[in-house]
């Protein structure tokens, strides 16, 4: 059967064998691929938690430091960290249950770390703030606070906290590791499927191929051989067919030809003593044709020497269209060049208008940052003035304790100079900025001023590059026009070019013609002893 096949479908079939190998080769990798992306999801899953874990740790810390500012200070919007912190430690919180929802280890201790943080804010946050409030309010002191911090429970449920935020992030850090092993094994089994299955199929690609290249080349072998044996003159060798593919059909084909070439060696031995008949007749034609053959030649001289003059005159006017072509071509190249260095200039210019724009609005936002500043040190100041108040307090109230107060006093009067020190530093502060918000106004005056000379300077540019276009659009026309000539001129001359060969080589075969009326009854007689040599030659054929 697969002999009868064609060798196009044996090739066929043996590529078919090599793709469906590289497909099952592609599929195996596939799937590996797809395993190994499932391990790396995995993996970023794991650090997904891990940073949601880390958020819950700074939220945590945001409510303990607001609380801690309201409670020295006395002031609302101190509590404005702590606020943001129970927003986001609410919203960590969902995001790692509904990360962790195929975990029930890690569900059990989110359960748990909701349980402490809601005892966290009843018991530590919640208590503080109300102790403060009474401060405020008159109905406590601050010895009351003092207390409220040294006997509460703050710090213990704060530990408790970080203890079960600890233990989450080292699970899911143990999770990590796994997994990202795994996703290591996953990539070198897949490296193992395409290197190895990659390998198999080319060793089988190898097979096949020589299979097939043997089973070829010994048929077309044969083949030569046989050629061999008919070219040196042998048909007796004959030629078996087989197959029905194309080296079948080759071999039928190199038999049908040894049949029709010796069918035609025996018409050439019985043409042979025709040729010697007809050699006598072309003896009293030529005798005939060297007359008119003479005639002939002296037209022919003529002509040429005419259409001689007329090639040489086209030929000027061509050279002088070329060198029209090359000026054009010239004029054509530098003002492309032209256009290339104005387009340049016009795309720096604009570059440069866009980074002093961009400078000028750093300038700008240098400037409102400095204002921000100025707020950040009046508030420093306030502070200050109200840290000084508050030292100035401390001391009286030292002062009516007696000697117990006496140690207070020394820290009031301390803090006191640093309120003081304070507020000297803020007013040197205050000055610098406003000397900066003065420098960024300046400064983004003459940026701006740079800009729009900078934007005249590309709109001039640009002007400029649209001429050279239009003078290079009209030089283009002029080449494509020039070199239409030069066309028809260089066609001109190489049709006048070929007459006046073909003129000449009339004559020449005039005078071969002449001379060879003179020699055609020579040619007879030899023709007569051709015809005897072929008639030898074909002696040597064995038919």
């Amino acid at each position: 059967m697969f002999a009868n096949l064609s060798i196009g479908q044996k090739l066929y079939a043996g590529f078919t064998a090599v793709i469906v190998i590289m497909v099952l080769v592609f599929a195996s990798s596939l799937y590996s691929t797809r395993a190994a992306k499932q391990s790396q999801e995995w993996t970023e899953h794991s650090y997904q938690v891990i940073v949601e874990s880390d958020k819950l740790y700074a939220s945590l810390l945001n409510i303990q430091s607001g609380v801690r500012g309201y409670m020295l200070s006395g002031k609302d919007n101190f509590l404005q960290p702590a606020l943001e912190g129970r927003k986001t430690f609410a919203a960590s919180l969902a995001r790692i249950r509904e990360l962790t929802s195929d975990n029930a280890r890690q569900q059990q201790r989110l359960q748990t770390l909701e349980q402490q943080y809601r005892t966290y804010e009843d018991q530590g946050v919640g208590p503080n703030i109300e102790v403060r409030r009474g401060v405020i309010a008159g109905t406590k002191t601050m010895n009351d606070v003092v207390d409220r911090v040294a006997n509460g429970n703050a710090f213990q449920l704060m530990a408790d906290i970080r203890k079960t935020l600890d233990e989450i992030a080292k699970d899911e850090a143990d999770l990590l590791v796994a997994r990202q092993a795994d996703s290591e094994r996953t990539n070198r089994w897949a490296v193992i499927n395409l290197v190895g299955g990659g390998m198999v199929a080319v060793v089988l690609g190898l097979g096949i191929a020589t299979w097939l290249g043997r089973h070829i080349s010994t048929r077309l072998a044969r083949a030569v051989r046989v050629a061999q044996a008919t070219a040196a003159g042998d048909f007796t060798n004959r030629i078996s067919a087989d197959g029905n593919d194309e080296i079948g059909k080759l071999l039928g084909a190199l038999a049908t030809m040894q049949h029709t070439l010796g069918d035609m060696l025996q018409a050439v031995k019985q043409a042979s003593g025709d040729l010697r008949v007809s050699a006598d007749k072309i003896g009293t034609i030529s005798e005939g044709v060297e007359t008119s053959v003479q005639q002939q030649g002296a037209s022919a001289s003529s002509m040429a020497a005419a259409v001689e003059q007329l090639t040489v005159s086209i030929n000027h006017v061509a050279v002088s269209a070329r060198e029209a072509l090359d000026v054009s071509q010239e004029a054509g190249r530098v003002s492309q060049e032209s256009a290339g260095i104005i387009e340049r200039t016009v795309s720096g210019v604009t570059a440069m208008a866009v980074n002093s724009r961009t400078v000028a609005h750093s300038v700008e936002q240098l400037g409102h940052e400095a204002g921000r500043i100025s707020g950040i040190v009046a508030t420093i100041r306030e502070i200050a003035d109200q840290t000084n108040l508050l030292a100035l307090n401390a001391a009286i109230e030292s002062a009516r304790a007696g000697e117990q107060g006496r140690g207070f006093a020394v820290v009031a009067d301390e803090v006191r100079k640093l309120a003081e020190r304070t507020a000297a530093a803020t007013n040197e502060i205050r000055e610098m900025t406003q000397r900066i918000e003065a420098g960024t106004r300046e400064a983004v005056g003459h940026m701006a001023d740079e800009v729009r000379e900078i934007e005249q300077s590309a709109a001039i540019a640009t002007e400029a590059g649209t001429a050279i276009q239009r003078i290079r659009s009209e030089s283009e026309r002029m080449i494509s026009v020039i070199q239409d000539i030069s066309a028809s001129l260089t066609e001109q001359s190489t049709v006048a070019t070929d007459v006046a060969r073909s003129v000449e080589r009339i004559a020449n075969m005039s005078e071969e013609n002449g001379r060879g009326a003179v020699e055609a009854n020579k040619a007879v007689g030899d023709l007569r002893q051709l015809a005897r040599g072929l008639d030898g030659q074909l002696t040597h054929f064995r038919l």
